[in-house]
């Protein structure tokens, strides 16, 4: 990179001095960019120095990594526009590739920023811990630990959300790597469930480190990136974020539909991915603000599709000027658009579903919303966009004129007496936006049920229906004709659509759960989507403050622990009553406003709201809106539509269009499946389905299924969530912009700061850092780090003095390794034994090193066994041969007589033993007998003198040897052993000791070490009649 600098400055150096004819404004023009590219040079040989400075090159710099290095191209233009004197609460500095940074002042710099905020040294206050986060992030270092909790800074660069699935590399992400395989340890240490909460404002990076953490989970247990499985999760990631992300002033990819993914976990590795969506703000689909986008794919669908294409869908002449539910605007990069059109539609053929038919759906949607219709005085509507209504009725295969009407009338009972009225103009429009809602709504819902069903890479367990689904219905009895404005029943397709969570882990014992919810944000016009966002972000601070700060609070105040710190934090449970409580919240209240019989606007609703809350939090301002004062900052909502979206409802005339006697199109159809069965079962008009369909309950005969809406079901989704997190071992992300513009390398102190006192940080470091925030009973902690004793004491009784016992080893094991333990503090309650953060890390660091080593062991003596296994598969004992005697020829002999005595047959009854044995049959020559009779041959008489040379060897004097029975002996390798990394190679001479006991092995002494050798890889040593010489 740093040549082709030099080579563009030495072609503009030349540019510089051939314009000499050019005109002056040239001239100045070319000098500035020379400049540019001059400082540019200078801020790389800079950062290249500092790589090898910083702790002598061992620091490798995080934005060196291929993710960010389109971070360095743009430092030096940046590093002039980041510096404001004129905003004295923001702080505004380039990243660690400015240039203003010299080597020495770095490495100071960095003893100075610590990893864990708890270790910090000093006061632990506000203004220091945000001076640290700066520290760090100026540094590249943009994750940092407070104790268990990871704090992760969204940079505003690197790898594009669209690919942080896809990236493997760990670069700058090495602690949420660290943080997955701490999940996946305590998966399988514990045997409980794990889950992992990321908490943040909207456009804090919720989503990419979701999608970087279920990558690192993958690399961990899954099958590598060329397996099927992970090109369906890489799929299903594709398909759900072109679904369900929209772009806003605050985040370009905001999440509108909250997702939790679950990962079930068995020995093999990964079992299955499965995602349980939480719809937020289906509202969007039809009326979207002025500054804020659509669902990405409906932008998508008009760049993308080929003329061919929006020919068949009907939208030729499209785009997104003329399409009222769609925003255009100039900054929209087109190539963009149409390359993530063409991954949807990949993505779809890997999940094995069909494109136009989906295609189909969303082009309907796109239609329908351009239909309006207008009062003129007379019996029917007029309709602008007459072509609109006829496509729409092809799309769908349903007739043009039965979709009019269903439109633009309504069946009511009165009296037990069935009555068809028309509807107003404003009715009629509402009927074409609640179907538009539902047609997407179902439509996504039944993409991520096939999501579901495909992404489960071993089928080992049944599948479990949800109550209902065997007839496609959920509490059927609930059902019955409503008038206009009473609530709606619970009837839905959500049985066939996915599952409870309750349901979900009994397919597998051990799941990770990653909840990624929307986060709170405050834009132009604010309505019930926003709040249900917000709210949602409150419970889960909520849910943290309850069970990771009061809990160490309220245990060390049961047992009168006192800490050194005064621990003080903000308690949002007033906030999330007032807005979640169902008597007199404001959700309450606008369910109890839904129930009336006509309501026409809001202020039912909002004078619901003056008459029963009553709370500093909340202002009403103006006729059809009001304030709430949130941890994050105030936000004014616009209730106009309140009642609207929270009713949520669509007319049985509409859903009866798709039956399958007046629908040809088998998608539409399956999406109403239940409401389908349901009318056809009742025959009875009149009633009210919901768009989006609510989750089945498990009490099919609680009062709660009687009233039923968007927000009601809302609360359901997300208390039946927490309480499936409340079975886990929770871990918290904490994930923080560094600014509200989106901007790359710039910190803005007052952005943080909002976010670190939304997100309770100061009080997180203060309880890890002088608190108490790990407690145990002395049973459980004996029973886990009992281990830790080499020796222990069985004069200990009582499990106080067990606990001391195991602390004192642990301060002797890190004096041993020369830890500190300046922080490391315990003590003990009634019951319950307090640790702090340091020394709980610490008792887990020396419980997993003495696990580690435990399966060493086991290990080698497996792995032993198994290679004894496998020579046994690949050399097969031979079968034992017939010890037959050996026969030696007699001839005259060389050297002296062998002293034979005459075997007598009287004597052969007493040798018969002897000859059974093998050592003696192996080891002593029998002597031949002659034919004639039973005598013995008697060896010839004793020749004197010197003994003639040695005779050369003749296959006729050759000696048949199976084996010699006296050890040690010396024996060949015929063959090399083992195969692989042989040790012992072929003519080798080795040392055997003795032989196994009914097998055809020999112990092989070789380099002070002991080994069985199968008997058929060596052969005995001859040298000349010298057989099995001891060595």
């Amino acid at each position: 990179m740093t040549s082709s600098l030099k080579g563009q400055i030495f072609l503009m150096e030349n540019e510089i001095t051939l314009a000499i004819f050019a005109t002056q404004d040239e001239v100045k023009q070319l000098k500035e960019q020379l400049k540019s590219l001059k400082a540019e040079l200078a801020s790389l040989k800079q950062i290249l120095g500092l790589k090898n400075v910083l702790l002598g090159g061992l620091f490798s710099h995080p934005f060196t990594d291929s993710g960010y290095s389109d971070a360095i191209a743009e430092t030096s233009s940046y590093s002039s526009s980041y510096v404001s004197s004129t905003t004295p609460k923001s702080v505004y500095s380039t990243c660690s590739c400015g240039s203003q940074r010299t080597s020495a002042s770095s490495s100071s710099d960095f003893c100075s920023r610590p990893d864990d905020l708890s270790q910090m040294s000093g006061p632990l206050t506000e203004e220091s811990i945000l001076k640290v986060l700066h520290q760090r992030w100026k540094f590249g270092e943009c994750q940092t630990r407070i104790g268990p909790v990871l704090l992760t800074f969204n940079p505003h660069r690197g790898i594009p959300i669209q690919q942080a699935f896809q990236y493997s590399q760990l670069g700058q992400n090495l602690p949420l790597s660290q943080l997955a395989c701490n999940v996946l340890n305590n998966l399988h240490d514990k045997g409980l469930s794990q889950a992992i909460i990321l908490c943040g404002e909207s456009g804090s990076g919720k989503t990419y480190a979701s999608q970087l953490l279920l990558r690192q989970i993958y690399n961990l247990k899954g099958q590598g990136s060329d397996s099927q499985s992970f090109k369906l999760v890489t799929a299903a990631s594709h398909v759900l974020r072109a679904l369900s992300t929209v772009k806003t002033p605050a985040n370009p990819s905001a999440t509108r539909m909250g997702c939790t993914t679950e990962i079930g976990i068995s020995s093999k590795g990964l079992d299955r991915v499965r995602f349980h969506p939480m719809w937020i703000d289906q509202c969007r689909v039809v009326r979207s603000l002025s500054d804020e986008s659509n669902f990405h794919i409906l932008k998508q669908m008009i760049v993308g599709l080929t003329p061919e294409e929006k020919v068949k869908l009907h939208l030729k002449g499209c785009s997104a000027s003329n399409m009222r539910c769609l925003s255009s605007s100039e900054s929209d990069d087109v190539d963009h658009l149409r390359i993530q059109f063409e991954c949807f539609r990949s993505a779809l053929s890997t999940l094995g579903i069909e494109f136009m038919d989906v295609m189909r759906v969303m082009s309907a949607v796109l239609l329908l919303r351009n239909l309006e219709f207008q009062d003129n005085g007379g019996y029917e509507l007029d309709m602008n966009g007459n072509e609109e209504i006829k496509f729409v009725s092809s799309l769908l295969g349903i007739s043009g004129v039965s979709l009019y009407h269903a439109l633009t009338s309504r069946t009511h009972i009165h009296k037990d007496k069935a009555i068809k009225t028309l509807c107003d103009a404003k009715k009629a429009n509402q009927n074409a936006e609640s179907l538009a809602k539902a047609l997407y709504c179902r439509t996504v819902l039944a993409i991520i049920k096939r999501i579901n069903s495909v992404c489960r890479f071993e089928h080992h367990y049944a599948t479990l229906t949800a109550p209902g689904e065997d007839c496609g219905i959920s509490n059927c009895s609930s059902c019955v004709s409503l008038p206009q404005g009473s609530p709606t029943p619970s009837v839905s397709s959500y049985a066939s659509h996915t599952t409870s969570t309750a349901t979900l882990t009994a397919h597998v014992s051990q799941t990770i759960q990653i909840v990624d919810m929307p986060g709170f944000q405050s834009s132009a016009c604010n309505r019930l989507g926003q709040l249900l966002s917000n709210l949602c972000s409150e419970r889960l601070q909520q849910f943290y403050n309850q069970s990771t700060i009061q809990s160490s609070l309220k245990a060390c105040s049961a047992d009168k622990i006192q800490c050194d710190v005064n621990i003080t934090y903000n308690d949002n449970t007033p906030l999330v009553n007032l807005i979640y409580d169902q008597g007199k919240g404001l959700l309450g209240i606008l369910d109890k406003t839904c129930m009336m019989q006509r309501v026409s606007d809001a202020k039912s609703f909002l004078q619901g709201v003056t008459a029963e809350c009553t709370s500093d939090r909340l202002k009403c301002c103006k006729s059809e809106s009001f304030i709430i004062n949130h941890s994050n900052g105030p936000v004014e909502y616009n209730a106009s539509d309140f009642v609207w979206t929270n009713r949520d409802v669509i007319g049985d005339e509409v859903v009866g269009l798709f039956s399958r006697k007046s629908c040809n199109f088998g998608f539409v159809t399956h999406l109403f499946i239940p409401e389908l069965r349901l009318l056809k079962k009742t025959r009875s008009p009149g009633l009210l389905f919901r768009i989006c369909p609510p989750p089945p309950s498990e009490n099919l005969e609680s009062e709660s299924e009687n009233i039923s809406s968007f927000s009601c079901d809302f609360r359901q989704r997300l208390e039946t969530m927490l309480e499936t997190v409340q079975e886990t071992d929770r871990h918290f992300v904490f994930c923080v912009k560094t600014n509200d513009k989106q901007s790359a390398n710039q910190f803005e102190m007052e952005a943080v700061q909002r976010q670190v006192r939304a997100l309770q940080i100061v009080p997180t470091v203060h309880l890890m850092a002088a608190g108490y925030p790990h407690h145990m009973t002395f049973d459980a902690f004996i029973q886990r780090y009992g281990c830790l004793i080499d020796n222990r004491n069985p004069f200990l009784d009582k499990e106080k003095e067990q606990c001391v016992a195991i602390l004192e080893n642990l301060l002797q094991r890190m004096n041993e390794s020369k830890m500190p333990y300046i922080t490391t503090r315990w003590t003990f309650g009634s019951s319950n034994i307090f640790l702090s953060d340091e020394t709980f890390r610490f008792l887990n660091h020396f419980l997993s090193h003495q696990c580690h080593m435990a399966a060493v062991v086991i290990q080698s003596y497996v792995r032993r066994w198994i290679c004894m296994q496998w020579w046994k598969a690949q050399c097969p004992p031979v079968a034992k041969k017939k010890k037959a005697k050996k026969h030696v020829q007699i001839r005259e002999p060389v050297y002296e007589c062998i002293p034979v005595s005459p075997v007598l047959p009287m004597e052969r009854d007493e040798k018969s033993e002897a000859d059974d044995d093998p050592e003696y049959m192996e080891a002593s020559p029998v002597i031949m007998k002659s034919h004639s009779d039973n005598r013995p041959m008697l060896p010839p008489p004793v020749i004197k003198g010197p003994p003639p040379p040695l005779p050369r060897n003749h296959p006729c004097q050759e000696t048949e040897v199976t084996s010699c029975g006296e050890f040690p002996q010396t024996r060949m390798m015929k063959c090399d052993y083992p195969e692989n990394e042989p040790f012992l190679k072929a003519g080798e001479a080795v040392l055997v000791t003795g032989r196994v006991m009914d097998e055809d092995t020999l112990y092989v002494e070789h380099g002070s070490c002991l080994f069985r050798i199968p008997g058929d890889m060596t052969e005995v040593k001859v040298n000349g009649m010298v057989l099995g010489t001891k060595l």
